[in-house]
C-alpha cells in the first residue's frame, strides 16, 4: 500500500453513510493513490473500485455511487481529492456550483420557486423553505438513477441565488416574476425602547440619560433590546410617550438619572425575559434544537423562523437562535443546517 494511503485509512473510520464530503475526498485520495501512486488523478472507475479493499476502504460506494451521491464528474472528484488539503473541499464545491449552473436559466429558477411552494403547500417561500423543499422533493429519487435528473429540474439554493444575482434580482423580486408572494417577515424579538424606556423608569424611578445607560442597564438586567434605527429620534418619541402616559395616570413626574448611575453588578429581580448565556459547541447546539423541536410539537419541522421564534419566546432555556447557529455553522464546513437538524431531531425522539 503507498504511504499516504495508508495514512489515510488509519485515520478515518469505516465507511459510512454519515462520511461528511471531506472525508469522502480523503477517502477517494487514498484508494486512487493505492491503485497508482504515480498518477493518482488518472486513476479509472474501474481501477478504483478494485483496490477500494486493499487500501482499507472495502465498504466504501462504488466511484459511480461517489459521483452520484457528491454531484460531480469521475475526473472532477479525483481533482479535487488531490488538490491542497485546504483547498479540497473549496475546489468540489466549486464543481458542484458549476454543474448546478450549467443550463439554468430564470424560467427554470421561476419554476422550481413553485415546486419548492406547491410542495410545502404556502404561497411563498423564504430561503429555508425551499432547501427544506428541495430536500423533501428529491428524497424519493435519491437512491435511483434518476436522481440527477431530478437535481437539475429543482436546482441548489446556491445555483438560484447566483443567477437571480446575475440578473439583478434580489429573492423578493424573483417571488414575484415567480407569481408567488413576498415571504413573511420575521418579527424581531425584546422590547421596544418605548417599553424599555418605561420599565427603567419603574426600575429606577428615573428616566434614562443616554444611549449607554439604557444598553448598560438592558444588560444589566438580562433585557433584549430590538434593534433601534434612529436612537435619538426614537428615544425622545419614547420618553415624551411615557412622561405624558405617568401623567395621563396621575403617577409623580420623574427626573433624568445622574451620569454616576451604573449597571454593574446584579440586582435583584428581573425586567423582560431573561437572557440564557452559553458558551455553545456543536453538541450543545444540536441539544438546543432538540429542545426546541419538541417545544415545536409533533407533525412541524424546525426551520429558520421557528427556532427564531422559539429561542426568542423560551429564553428560560438553553435554546440557540438560528443566528448563533449559522455563525457555528461557519465554523463547521463539513457540516449543513439539515443534517444538524436531522441529529437534534434523533435526539429529541431519544429522549422523549
Amino acid at each position: 500500500m503507498c504511504p499516504a494511503a495508508a495514512q489515510v485509512s488509519l485515520s478515518l473510520p469505516p465507511f459510512t453513510a454519515t462520511h461528511t464530503p471531506r472525508q469522502l475526498l480523503e477517502i477517494v485520495r487514498a484508494v486512487s493513490l493505492h491503485a497508482d501512486a504515480d498518477a493518482p488523478t488518472s486513476v479509472t472507475t474501474r481501477a478504483w473500485n478494485e483496490h477500494r479493499a486493499p487500501a482499507g476502504f472495502p465498504d466504501a460506494p462504488q466511484a459511480f455511487s461517489m459521483t452520484k451521491r457528491l454531484g460531480v464528474s469521475w475526473a472532477q472528484l479525483l481533482r479535487a481529492a488531490h488538490a491542497p488539503p485546504d483547498d479540497a473541499l473549496r475546489q468540489l464545491r466549486n464543481f458542484q456550483a458549476d454543474k448546478g449552473r450549467k443550463g439554468l436559466t430564470l424560467a427554470g429558477v421561476f419554476i422550481a420557486l413553485r415546486q419548492a411552494a406547491h410542495r410545502l403547500g404556502q404561497t411563498s417561500v423564504n430561503r429555508t423553505d425551499y432547501v427544506r423543499a428541495r430536500d423533501l422533493i428529491l428524497a424519493p429519487s435519491a437512491r435511483t438513477r434518476h436522481a440527477a435528473t431530478a437535481a437539475c429540474a429543482i436546482p441548489a439554493l446556491t445555483a438560484i441565488d447566483d443567477l437571480l444575482k446575475r440578473h439583478g434580482l434580489s429573492w423578493e423580486q424573483g417571488l414575484e416574476r415567480a407569481g408567488l408572494e413576498p415571504p413573511e417577515r420575521i418579527v424581531r424579538s425584546g422590547l421596544s425602547l418605548e417599553e424599555a424606556v418605561r420599565a427603567f423608569v419603574e426600575d429606577t424611578g428615573r428616566l434614562p440619560r443616554s444611549r449607554r445607560q439604557i444598553f448598560d442597564w438592558a444588560d444589566h438586567r438580562g433585557v433584549a433590546l430590538r434593534r433601534i434605527d434612529r436612537f435619538t429620534e426614537e428615544f425622545q418619541r419614547a420618553t415624551t410617550t411615557v412622561l405624558a402616559q405617568r401623567e395621563l395616570d396621575g403617577l409623580p413626574p420623574v427626573e433624568v438619572a445622574d451620569a454616576s448611575l451604573r449597571f454593574e453588578s446584579a440586582a435583584d429581580g428581573s425586567i423582560g425575559p431573561q437572557k440564557v448565556r452559553h458558551r455553545w459547541t456543536r453538541e450543545t447546539l444540536i441539544a438546543g434544537m432538540a429542545l426546541a423541536i419538541r417545544e415545536l410539537g409533533p407533525g412541524r419541522q424546525l426551520d429558520q423562523r421557528s427556532l427564531k421564534q422559539i429561542a426568542a419566546d423560551r429564553r428560560d432555556l438553553p435554546i440557540p437562535s438560528y443566528s448563533v447557529v449559522y455563525r457555528h455553522l461557519q465554523k463547521h464546513p463539513d457540516d449543513t443546517w439539515d443534517q444538524w437538524r436531522r441529529e437534534a431531531e434523533a435526539l429529541s425522539r431519544a429522549s422523549a
